[in-house]
Protein backbone atom coordinates (compact mmCIF):
# COMPACT_ATOMS: atom_id res chain seq x y z
CA UNK A 1 0.00 0.00 0.00
CA UNK A 2 1.43 3.90 -0.73
CA UNK A 3 0.41 7.16 0.82
CA UNK A 4 -2.05 7.67 -2.33
CA UNK A 5 -4.07 4.41 -1.21
CA UNK A 6 -4.40 5.28 2.29
CA UNK A 7 -5.45 8.66 1.90
CA UNK A 8 -8.13 7.43 -1.10
CA UNK A 9 -9.17 4.31 0.80
CA UNK A 10 -11.29 6.22 3.88
CA UNK A 11 -12.49 8.66 1.51
CA UNK A 12 -14.31 5.98 -0.53
CA UNK A 13 -15.54 4.63 2.78
CA UNK A 14 -16.85 7.98 4.10
CA UNK A 15 -19.02 8.07 0.45
CA UNK A 16 -20.03 4.33 0.92
CA UNK A 17 -21.01 4.37 4.60
CA UNK A 18 -22.60 8.09 4.57
CA UNK A 19 -23.26 9.05 0.79
CA UNK A 20 -22.21 12.29 1.62
CA UNK A 21 -18.72 13.76 -0.08
CA UNK A 22 -20.23 12.58 -3.48
CA UNK A 23 -22.83 11.76 -5.57
CA UNK A 24 -24.85 8.60 -5.62
CA UNK A 25 -26.34 7.56 -8.66
CA UNK A 26 -28.01 4.29 -9.33
CA UNK A 27 -29.41 2.85 -12.58
CA UNK A 28 -33.08 2.30 -13.53
CA UNK A 29 -32.75 -1.22 -12.82
CA UNK A 30 -31.68 -0.79 -9.04
CA UNK A 31 -35.04 1.95 -9.23
CA UNK A 32 -37.44 -1.05 -10.77
CA UNK A 33 -36.51 -3.28 -7.60
CA UNK A 34 -38.77 -0.89 -4.62
CA UNK A 35 -37.87 1.61 -2.14
CA UNK A 36 -37.17 -1.65 0.17
CA UNK A 37 -34.97 -2.87 -2.01
CA UNK A 38 -32.88 0.07 -2.62
CA UNK A 39 -32.58 0.44 1.02
CA UNK A 40 -31.38 -2.95 1.42
CA UNK A 41 -28.80 -2.43 -1.18
CA UNK A 42 -27.88 1.31 0.70
CA UNK A 43 -27.09 -0.54 3.61
CA UNK A 44 -25.60 -3.69 1.93
CA UNK A 45 -22.82 -1.35 0.04
CA UNK A 46 -22.56 1.01 3.60
CA UNK A 47 -21.28 -1.90 5.35
CA UNK A 48 -19.49 -3.96 2.93
CA UNK A 49 -16.06 -5.07 3.49
CA UNK A 50 -15.20 -8.19 1.16
CA UNK A 51 -12.80 -6.59 -0.51
CA UNK A 52 -9.65 -8.52 -1.54
CA UNK A 53 -7.08 -8.56 -4.19
CA UNK A 54 -9.83 -9.94 -7.05
CA UNK A 55 -12.30 -7.29 -6.61
CA UNK A 56 -9.98 -4.41 -4.99
CA UNK A 57 -6.43 -4.78 -6.77
CA UNK A 58 -5.20 -1.40 -5.78
CA UNK A 59 -6.59 -1.42 -2.39
CA UNK A 60 -9.04 1.42 -2.93
CA UNK A 61 -12.22 -0.17 -1.95
CA UNK A 62 -13.79 1.40 -5.26
CA UNK A 63 -15.57 -2.18 -6.48
CA UNK A 64 -18.03 -4.67 -5.02
CA UNK A 65 -20.39 -6.81 -5.61
CA UNK A 66 -22.67 -8.77 -3.94
CA UNK A 67 -26.51 -10.67 -3.89
CA UNK A 68 -29.61 -9.21 -2.51
CA UNK A 69 -33.06 -10.59 -2.73
CA UNK A 70 -32.41 -12.29 -5.86
CA UNK A 71 -30.39 -9.91 -7.81
CA UNK A 72 -26.48 -9.57 -8.47
CA UNK A 73 -25.84 -5.95 -7.53
CA UNK A 74 -22.46 -4.01 -8.20
CA UNK A 75 -21.19 -0.75 -6.79
CA UNK A 76 -18.31 1.34 -8.61
CA UNK A 77 -16.65 4.56 -6.65
CA UNK A 78 -15.71 6.81 -9.52
CA UNK A 79 -13.65 10.45 -9.83
CA UNK A 80 -15.33 12.99 -12.18
CA UNK A 81 -13.05 15.92 -12.72
CA UNK A 82 -15.34 18.87 -13.38
CA UNK A 83 -13.98 20.05 -17.15
CA UNK A 84 -12.43 23.94 -17.05
CA UNK A 85 -13.28 24.24 -13.16
CA UNK A 86 -10.50 24.64 -10.85
CA UNK A 87 -10.22 25.07 -7.54
CA UNK A 88 -8.35 28.31 -5.82
CA UNK A 89 -5.02 26.23 -5.61
CA UNK A 90 -5.62 25.11 -9.54
CA UNK A 91 -6.21 22.03 -8.89
CA UNK A 92 -9.27 20.63 -10.93
CA UNK A 93 -12.59 20.21 -9.06
CA UNK A 94 -13.00 16.67 -8.33
CA UNK A 95 -16.53 15.03 -7.30
CA UNK A 96 -16.26 11.01 -6.19
CA UNK A 97 -19.61 9.13 -8.09
CA UNK A 98 -20.69 6.08 -6.50
CA UNK A 99 -23.08 4.14 -8.98
CA UNK A 100 -25.02 1.38 -8.17
CA UNK A 101 -25.82 -1.14 -10.92
CA UNK A 102 -28.41 -3.92 -11.14
CA UNK A 103 -26.75 -7.10 -13.00
CA UNK A 104 -29.89 -9.58 -13.47
CA UNK A 105 -31.32 -11.95 -11.54
CA UNK A 106 -29.60 -14.76 -9.66
CA UNK A 107 -31.57 -16.71 -11.43
CA UNK A 108 -31.30 -15.16 -15.07
CA UNK A 109 -27.67 -15.05 -14.27
CA UNK A 110 -26.93 -18.47 -13.50
CA UNK A 111 -29.07 -19.57 -16.64
CA UNK A 112 -27.34 -17.18 -18.87
CA UNK A 113 -23.72 -17.81 -17.76
CA UNK A 114 -21.72 -18.68 -20.82
CA UNK A 115 -20.00 -21.56 -21.26
CA UNK A 116 -16.51 -21.70 -23.20
CA UNK A 117 -15.83 -25.03 -25.34
CA UNK A 118 -13.30 -25.33 -27.51
CA UNK A 119 -12.49 -21.10 -27.58
CA UNK A 120 -15.83 -20.31 -28.86
CA UNK A 121 -17.99 -18.66 -26.38
CA UNK A 122 -21.50 -19.88 -26.35
CA UNK A 123 -24.81 -18.54 -24.03
CA UNK A 124 -27.96 -20.32 -23.30
CA UNK A 125 -29.93 -17.10 -23.37
CA UNK A 126 -30.00 -14.54 -26.19
CA UNK A 127 -29.35 -11.82 -24.40
CA UNK A 128 -28.82 -10.48 -20.96
CA UNK A 129 -31.89 -9.78 -18.49
CA UNK A 130 -32.81 -5.35 -18.54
Amino acid sequence: MNASTDRIRPLHGHLRQHLTTGVAVMTPGIATLGRDAVDRIIKTIAVFDDFCPANDPHGEHDFGSFDVDGNHISFKIDLYEEPDVKCKNEKPVVTRVLTICWLGSIEARNRCRPAITVGRLFQSAPHWPT
